[in-house]
């Protein structure tokens, strides 16, 4: 099996950018429901985390869209490259924390 092959290299390189697109849209569509439903779940939710989720989202949205016109119109170099993987999944985990503090524990 050859692991340097084309059709392997733009298989992972799809995989990868769906993840990234499809994560982004489920954090941005979850927010957007729990700020659309933060008068309902106002006695379970904590407000100010809600609205540090959203900016978050904000933030992580156009350092996505940013990226990717960098490496679709752009010649990165690879340190570049390897910050923006290594660094890029681990920051997307914070999204999740932000989930856990959300909820107020009674």
């Amino acid at each position: 099996l050859d692991f340097d092959s084309i059709l392997f290299t733009k298989t992972r390189r799809l995989i990868i950018i769906s993840f990234i697109l499809f994560e982004i849209f489920a954090q941005i569509f979850l927010t957007k429901n729990l700020f659309e439903l933060r008068v309902e779940l106002k006695k379970y939710i904590n407000p100010l985390i809600l609205k540090i989720k959203i900016i978050f989202v904000a933030i992580i949205f156009f350092v996505t869209s940013t990226a990717f016109a960098i490496l679709a119109f752009g010649d990165p170099s690879t340190a570049f490259k390897h910050i923006l993987e290594w660094n890029y999944f681990a920051f997307l985990l914070i999204y999740y924390l932000l989930s856990r503090l959300l909820w107020i524990m009674r």
